[in-house]
């Protein structure tokens, strides 16, 4: 028997997911070398808004520090980020002037933000719902990781294409 969909909206369903993306979030850290400080493992453990969590597992991909992954994603601090990265340094090291390490984040960045805003467009259309133009274009250019993550965690039990624009 199937479970109602009611349950995936539920306080229950909520909880659980938030846990486990902290779970999964702190995994990935410490794989990635971070030493996390006991008020950094709590912040982390005990947050219980998706959409943070979310923002924060993106970030942890190109995070140095904690405080990185803390702060907002903005193009510019991804771009910082990057220029900032192991990757970069070594096309340094391989002898790519600033410009083509510069056109590369840029492109890695425009790339991210293109590819999650492809998905949320992507899930809709699979689940047959029904997307003007106008909604289509806002979605597509939109570069801000703290509305993008929300539309995609909203695309999936999203009723119609307006629903993913509503605050939780």
């Amino acid at each position: 028997m199937a479970a109602p969909l009611s349950f995936f909206r539920s306080e229950t369903s909520q909880r659980l997911r938030s846990e486990g993306r902290a779970e999964m979030l702190v995994r990935l850290l410490v794989k990635r070398g971070f030493k996390l400080s006991v008020e950094a493992r709590e912040h982390i453990m005990t947050c219980a808004d998706i959409d943070t969590l979310n923002a924060w597992f993106d970030q942890s991909f190109t995070a140095r520090t904690t405080s990185d992954l803390f702060e907002p994603l903005t193009p510019a601090a991804a771009e910082l980020s990057l220029l900032r990265s192991k990757t970069a340094q070594q096309l340094r090291d391989r002898g790519y002037d600033e410009r083509y390490v510069q056109g590369y984040v840029e492109s890695f960045v425009e790339g991210f933000f293109e590819g999650t805003a492809k998905s949320v467009l992507t899930v809709l259309d699979q689940r047959g719902i029904e997307v003007s133009d106008t909604t289509r274009e806002h979605v597509a250019t939109c570069r801000d990781i703290e509305t993008l993550t929300p539309w995609l965690t909203r695309v999936g039990t999203a009723d119609s294409a307006d629903e993913i624009f509503l605050e939780a």
